[in-house]
Formats: structure tokens, sequence, C-alpha cells
């Protein structure tokens, strides 16, 4: 049976910077005509997770939010282009490979006006419901890598320089958090998480790792990239929830914004773990491991 005590102490960490956020300004632009289902789904997870983020960083810029459907390809780079963020704008192949079935997207930091702006978008395609677990965090998932990017802005380091399990680790939590309405809802947010596969060639993934010792996990944690752009591993998307939930439970959420904070003076990663946390990389990434092995055999399917 799996321990659920530091699920529910991280879960009540982020609980807590809700209690004097406000809701942030969000301009929606989109090319598909009424209130349509991938919009209203993803506003209030968005409006979540930037409440989450607004508290923990003390920062709080407009959200320009744009949801296209398959066919609005012309739409969206109109849109990109007018808010200086092309760069972002999808190739020609990912677009006709993703389009049909699935929920992707982009974020990330830009300026209109010469203000600051939070922008996100997602290109919904025409066979997806938009309501499960995989598809409905996607919103808030990819928003917090908006944010995440936008956050190293002006510092010495990029993103890519953290673990890869914190990276995705933090957008899968704060993407399922902000769907859930109770600790309840997050628990099954998260057994979903574990059990269904997402991504092409996910299951394959999910055959693999439902048979890695503590040992491997302890490898696959202990060597999950510094600079992992690029060499994505389903297993991050595994260990960092649990690995981020861990640690957010023993530091809580004001120590994990001044792990952050510090991290981009220059201090290294996992020294500031072990000053908030108490443990060295090795003992951390032990602790992890061994959750993360009764986790695969209890939940992975």
């Amino acid at each position: 049976m799996e321990d659920n005590s530091f699920i529910l102490k991280a879960y009540e960490s982020a609980l807590a910077l809700l209690d004097d956020a406000t809701d942030p300004q969000i301009i929606i632009k989109t090319n598909i005509s009424n209130d349509h289902h991938h919009i209203v789904k993803a506003i209030e997870p968005i409006k979540m997770a930037n409440r989450f983020w607004t508290n923990a960083s003390q920062k709080s810029a407009p959200v320009y939010f744009i949801s296209v459907n398959e066919f609005g390809k012309d739409y969206l780079y109109d849109q990109l282009k007018e808010l200086n963020f092309l760069d972002a704008m999808p190739d020609n192949s990912k677009w006709n490979e993703k389009t049909s079935d699935a929920i992707f997207g982009s974020g990330g930091h830009s300026f209109v006006d010469n203000k600051p702006v939070l922008l996100y978008w997602q290109v919904a395609g025409s066979n997806n419901k938009f309501d499960d677990t995989g598809t409905l965090k996607t919103a808030p998932h990819l928003f917090t890598h908006a944010i995440q990017s936008a956050t190293f802005v002006g510092s010495g380091n990029i993103i890519t320089d953290l673990p890869g399990w914190f990276v995705e680790g933090q957008a899968d939590f704060v993407g399922l958090f902000s769907i859930s309405k109770s600790f309840s809802d997050y628990l099954s947010h998260r057994r979903n998480f574990f059990s269904i596969a997402y991504v092409p060639g996910e299951h394959e993934n999910k055959v693999k790792i439902k048979k890695y010792s503590v040992l491997d996990w302890y490898e696959s944690m202990l060597n999950s990239p510094q600079k992992f752009a690029g060499i994505k591993l389903v297993d991050e998307y595994y260990s960092g929830l649990l690995a981020y939930e861990l640690l957010l439970s023993i530091v809580g959420s004001a120590n994990i914004i001044s792990i952050y904070k510090k991290f981009l003076d220059g201090k290294d990663f996992y020294e500031l773990v072990k000053i908030y946390s108490g443990y060295t990389k090795e003992e951390f990434c032990m602790l992890v491991a061994q959750k993360l092995f009764l986790t695969s055999k209890n939940i992975i399917t």
C-alpha cells in the first residue's frame, strides 16, 4: 500500500499558496466560435496555475491564451507574430502529426507594448474531447513551463540547467493540482496519470519501468540530465511528479521558492536541496527511488 502522507503534505503546502492569490487577467484569442469546450475546460486550470505561480513568485503578468482548432494554423501564426513569439510556432511535420487526435501547445515570456506578458497557446485536434486527466492537465502543465521559462529571463541560468525530473515534475504537479477540487480528486487524477499512456511509445516504456528495481529508479533519478533538452525520458515524468511531491512535502512551498531564487543566483541545485531538506543528492534520490518502486508496482499499469 502506497504511503499517501507525503502526497497530502505536498497538496496542502500548494493549497496554502492560494489563500490570498488573485485571478490573473486572461486575454483570450481564438478562431473557434462560441464557448468551445477546449477553451472552457482550460481556462479554470490556467487561472489556478497562475494563482499558484503569482503567489509563489510575487510576480503578475497578463496571460495571452490562444486556442485554435486544427484549421487554425494561419490564425495562430498571425497571433504569435503580433506577440513577438514566432519562435514557438510549430513546424509542418509536428502540426500534421498532432492535430488529428491530440492537444499540443507551448508557452513562454514575451512583451506587448514593452510590458511583460505570459503566453500560452494550444491546438485542440478534432478527435480530442479534452476531458480526461491527460488532456485536461495539458493546459496548466504547459503554462507552468511558460512561467518556468519566464522566471529564468534575465538570469545567468536557463531552465534546462535544472534536473529534468524537477522541470517536468513541477509542471505535472501544478497540472494535476490545478484540475483537482479536493485531495481525493488529486489522488484520482494522480492514479490516472500513472496508469494511462498518453504519448506514442509510452506503453512500451511503462512495461519497461514496471520491471525497475529500486536501484534502477535510483540511477534514473541520479542521472536525470542537467541538460535534458532533447533527451526526454518517460521515466522523468513519473519520477518527476513523485520527487517533486516529496521535496515539496519536506521543505514546503516557501522553501521551494527559495531554492528557485538561490539557484537563479548561481547556487548548485542539489546543494540547495541539502540545505533545505537535510538530504544529500544521493540520499534524496534513494528516498525517491524507494517510493517509486512501490508506486510502479501498485499504480503503473
